[in-house]
């Protein structure tokens, strides 16, 4: 899985970059529905068809998903999140993977969107995430009620390409 970073221009100490780790299997669930070239048609006078054509300079999406089986998101790492996107104007540099990009939050939408784990809700639980051998990554117990900064939440977070 790829690794996914969010990186704050002068958030860190004595304002240098601050990266914060997203969840490495958030699913990049646009990543092949946006269209660099735009284009419109209209016919002619003469009835000959006339299609102009241009090349987008930015604005792609990039919606990063997770869901209630996977890609969860601490309420610490929300909580940043959500003071960054409160920035009006901020940009990010987004690299996942080996790919860089420089990036707004989209609030054209809701630029974040987190809920707790469904199945947790109106009482304590214990949740336990397994590796592909079987090994306990992580064994924790939530009470959404009693608010823990490594509380899991289903999060979408949309950010667009400057």
């Amino acid at each position: 899985m790829p690794v996914i970073t969010l990186t704050h221009p002068t958030a860190g100490p004595g304002s240098t970059p601050l990266a914060v780790q997203l969840p490495s299997n958030l699913l990049w669930v646009d990543q092949y529905t946006w269209n660099r070239v735009e284009s419109t048609r209209q016919y002619a006078s003469t009835g000959a068809l006339v299609i102009d054509q241009w090349t987008r300079q930015a604005g792609r999406p990039i919606t990063l998903q997770g869901t209630q089986e996977r890609a969860w998101c601490e309420r610490g790492l929300l909580t940043t999140l959500r003071g960054w996107a409160d920035q009006a104007g901020l940009q990010l540099t987004l690299t996942h993977g080996s790919d860089a990009y420089q990036v707004v939050f989209d609030h054209q939408q809701a630029a974040i969107d987190a809920e707790p784990l469904p199945d947790m809700l109106g009482a304590p639980s214990r949740y336990t995430v397994r590796n592909s051998l079987g090994q306990v990554i992580t064994d924790v117990d939530v009470d959404y009620f009693n608010p823990q900064a490594t509380d899991p939440f289903q999060v979408t977070l949309r950010l667009l390409v400057l």
